[in-house]
């Protein structure tokens, strides 16, 4: 391998591994951690070698389905109209009629 800075990630579909920068020089090679965003010439504490990776997470890539509940579907947007349509039409004649049977003032 040339000489030069390297960055080493472990590509898997089921875990996340932290990004190293690797330094190798003819005599010897130093390992970092690094991550996305973080300038190349910012260095951290060195890693010891040889290198021992551990995976930081394990990836999720589908959300969990969440099961049926009676208030999730009252909270329906459309719910929520069609409610307040028939409340209206129940609730709309009653107040007319009252309306009609108080004396003018």
């Amino acid at each position: 391998v040339p000489e030069g800075d390297y960055l080493l990630e472990v590509w898997t579909t089921s875990l996340e591994f932290p990004k190293l920068k690797l330094s190798v020089r003819q005599d010897s090679v130093a390992a970092v951690k690094t991550d996305t965003g973080l300038e190349w010439s910012t260095a951290g504490l060195p890693l010891p070698y040889p290198l021992l990776l551990a995976p930081r997470a394990k990836r999720e890539y589908f959300a969990k389905r969440e099961g049926f509940s009676i208030l999730g579907l009252f909270a329906n947007p459309y719910m929520l109209m069609m409610g307040f349509s028939v409340v209206m039409l129940v609730v709309m004649p009653r107040m007319m009629k009252s309306m009609g049977e108080c004396p003018p003032e």
